[in-house]
């Protein structure tokens, strides 16, 4: 693994440092045989172009101030919150009921169902 000298940059006047990565050929068969899997040299050489592109998009990412957004533990509640605040950015659909469940019809399908339910063979003791 190779390791540029850690830079320093500041978008937004803030300063982060960044410490470029990149893997070369003999990294990526040395990560395979660690990981027990076989890759071709073609494989390895896609492989080390597709990590070397991942390291260069956790790079930009970490560029990014986030430092002013609060955690989000779920996107529900950003929606719920615009919902309450009439904002029509986020809308919520309508909770209704769009199609019927014909659970009869389904389940003469099956080749054992009994009292609305699939009987399935028992597979763990």
């Amino acid at each position: 693994m190779h390791f540029s000298s850690p830079q320093i940059r500041s978008p937004n006047s803030l300063l982060f440092l960044v410490c470029l990565m990149s893997l070369s050929l003999p990294d990526v068969h040395r990560i395979a045989e660690l990981a027990q899997i076989e890759l071709s040299d073609n494989e390895a050489s896609d492989m080390v172009e597709h990590l070397n592109r991942l390291f260069t998009l956790i790079e930009n990412i970490q560029i990014i101030d986030t430092d002013t957004i609060d955690p989000l533990a779920h996107p529900l509640e950003l929606i719920q919150a615009a919902h309450h605040q009439n904002i029509s950015a986020l809308p919520l659909r309508a909770d209704i009921v769009t199609e019927n469940v014909e659970r009869e019809c389904y389940q003469t399908l099956s080749s054992s169902a009994e009292n609305g339910l699939y009987l399935v063979p028992k597979v763990l003791e």
